[in-house]
């Protein structure tokens, strides 16, 4: 009986696929035998009519779960046990780094705060800290957590500059590694004093007020842009309806041109016309005037016999 798993290692709220195969593929139950993270053991009964058994479950837990599966046997044949699988279950870890102060002098106190999610208890973690002044990270040391996942030391720079701490969780069977830095710390030459605060906090108002204004005024201009972007669309809109209504008076100006056109060339036929026949019913006035005179027979001017 030969047992697997589709996948090794996942992360918590995964599922796992187990399969069974049993030589020769034999209509019968086997039972599969799962051992928990914690030591515990819970069985299922898998039946298939060829031979070919599939679980999947979902742990419940972080840590190594092995599985193998027995058959006791019949009267034709013995039993047997599998060869023994595990799958590795992890849980993703967030670490956030808080230091406080954020300005203290040299030889000042630092406190680096580290919480874990999940609590991550009795862990160790490794703290280090970079500055403006030497660019490289410098670890400070390996230290080990709270029964809460909490961790807190306490650092006291030695030089001016911008720190910054960076806290790492190598990871382990069953938490998946973790990194995260903290905000900038400036350290002084002079110890901070409460004066020094109380000005500090003043100006820090004071830029607060003026990037207030500067936000008013970003919005009053995105506003008028605003404004402006919808008068834009009107007058193209207004555009498109005159280019419309030029395109629709062009085409009415090309008819009026072939209209006139018509019209001219039936004038012309009909001023043609109109004097082929002045001429013709004038010669036929003069026809008759001249056969009506005495002593005249025609045009030819011989005389008319007595």
């Amino acid at each position: 009986m030969t047992l697997s798993v589709d996948r090794e290692s996942i992360m918590l709220g995964e599922n796992v696929t187990v399969r069974c195969i049993l030589s020769p593929g034999l209509d019968v139950t086997v039972r599969l035998r799962i051992t928990c993270p914690n030591g515990s053991e819970v069985s299922r009964m898998l039946s298939s009519p060829y031979g070919a058994y599939t679980y999947v479950f979902k742990p419940d837990a972080p840590g190594y779960w092995s599985m193998r599966a027995t058959w006791e046997g019949n009267d034709k044949y013995e039993g047997c046990v599998s060869n023994t699988v595990g799958v590795v279950v992890r849980t993703r870890v967030s670490l956030e780094v808080l230091a406080t102060p954020s300005i203290t002098g040299v030889g000042g106190t630092v406190i680096v705060y580290v919480t874990t999610t999940p609590p991550l208890a009795n862990r160790y973690l490794v703290v280090a800290y970079i500055s403006n002044r030497t660019g490289t990270w410098t670890t400070i040391g390996s230290f080990e957590t709270g029964s809460n996942g909490v961790l807190a030391i306490v650092f006291k720079p030695s030089e001016t500059g911008e720190y910054r701490f960076r806290v790492d969780w190598v990871g382990d069977p069953a938490y998946t590694p973790a990194s995260a830095n903290s905000s900038r710390v400036l350290v002084m030459a002079e110890p901070v004093t409460p004066e020094d605060i109380v000005n500090m906090l003043s100006q820090l108002r004071t830029l607060e007020k003026q990037l207030g204004e500067k936000e008013n005024q970003l919005e009053a201009c995105g506003k008028t842009v605003s404004d402006l972007q919808k008068t834009i669309a009107e007058l193209q809109s207004g555009l498109a309806s005159a280019e419309s209504r030029i395109s629709s008076l062009e085409k009415q100006l090309a008819e009026t041109r072939t209209t006139l056109a018509e019209a001219e060339s039936r004038v012309q036929f009909t001023s043609i016309l109109g004097l082929v026949a002045g001429v013709l019913i004038g010669l036929i006035i003069g026809y008759l005037a001249f056969r009506r005179r005495p002593g005249r027979s025609g045009f030819a001017g011989i005389p008319v016999e007595q």
